[in-house]
């Protein structure tokens, strides 16, 4: 029996019953799903009603692992039998989206769907001109801020994490990154010990709070970056001439930067020169998981059947503190 995630309305998520998909076109890929995992950004957005990309009622599509069980007749790249990450939905039976790209033999399905995540987060490495021994403060350690955090810091820069949650700042720490500071605090002021008044090489934004890179602006230091990772949703309002004239003066010059995923081509066979694709940043992280150089383990707080899954929806909107990485085992 095939089963599904649906926001039904902006109140009501559902485990549901589900017909199975079957193969109607040459790239089709139908797989058997082991697990999914829930973003909160995202997928808390869909479910408010405030994606116009993604209208309800909706079955969430972010990302899973799973055996692929058929395949079209243009697939060459994977076979029945095949274990692959893919862009799936929260569903047991489904057509892999996008990629579907072999986890590394022996990595746990619960580790591997990571790759989701942290996918987003390297967008931001990837932008970025830091350099090894660079300071980088990553404020909002949720599963993106926390994989983006760990990455600056396999690439070499100092990393700073920031973020009003003891339990989150907590779990960087078990991810190994040590130094996090609590963002209720005088933060500029720490920052600025920490980096010996010179400021940071690059601040990263992980909310998706507009407020919040305002708030920061003055702590980055002169030709330094600003990067936005988290998707910037609702209102802020405030004088904002302090964060304009940071871009604009010669003495600050401040770079601002996107980071959002789909700014890089989605397959290999569609770049150029030395350009990455989303389909080669995939291959980087399962290897990086595989190897255990990216740690997911802290992040891992539930792996929920199902009919489990609603209950986290609601606890993820309502900002309970237990809930962080949600994977959903489908097996």
């Amino acid at each position: 029996m095939n089963k599904k995630i649906v926001f039904q309305d902006t109140e009501t998520v559902i485990c549901t019953e589900a017909d199975t998909p079957t193969i109607s076109t040459a790239e089709d890929i139908l797989i058997q799903t082991s697990a999914s995992i829930v973003s909160a950004g995202t997928e808390l957005s869909i479910w408010a009603g405030l994606e116009s990309w993604a209208p309800l009622p909706n079955t969430p599509v972010y990302g899973s692992v799973g055996t692929v069980l058929e395949v079209g007749k243009a697939v060459d790249s994977v076979v029945p039998g095949d274990f692959i990450f893919t862009h799936g939905p929260h569903q047991k039976f489904a057509l892999a989206k996008n990629y579907a790209q072999k986890v590394p033999r022996g990595l746990d399905p619960k580790v591997a769907v990571f790759t989701r995540m942290a996918a987003v987060s390297i967008t931001a490495v990837l932008v970025s001109d830091r350099k090894i021994g660079d300071t980088v403060a990553v404020c909002g350690l949720g599963l993106v801020g926390n994989l983006a955090a760990q990455l600056f810091a396999l690439s070499g820069c100092n990393v700073v994490g920031i973020d009003v949650s003891p339990a989150r700042r907590a779990i960087l720490q078990k991810c190994g990154v040590e130094t996090v500071l609590d963002a209720k605090t005088d933060v500029r002021g720490e920052l600025e010990d920490l980096t010996r008044g010179r400021g940071l090489h690059a601040f990263v934004d992980a909310t998706g709070l507009p407020g919040v890179v305002a708030s920061f602006i003055s702590a980055i230091a002169p030709g330094g970056e600003c990067i936005l990772l988290g998707t910037p949703r609702g209102e802020v309002a405030g004088d904002l001439v302090p964060l304009f004239r940071s871009i604009h003066l010669a003495d600050r010059n401040i770079q601002f930067k996107g980071a959002h995923e789909w700014r890089f081509p989605r397959y290999r066979s569609q770049t150029k020169d030395s350009q990455t694709s989303i389909e080669q940043n995939n291959e980087k992280l399962l290897g990086l998981l595989a190897e255990g150089k990216l740690v997911s383990s802290p992040l891992l707080t539930h792996v929920l059947s199902p009919k489990e899954a609603p209950a986290a929806y609601q606890a993820l909107r309502d900002r309970d503190e237990n809930y962080l990485g949600v994977v959903i085992n489908w097996d």
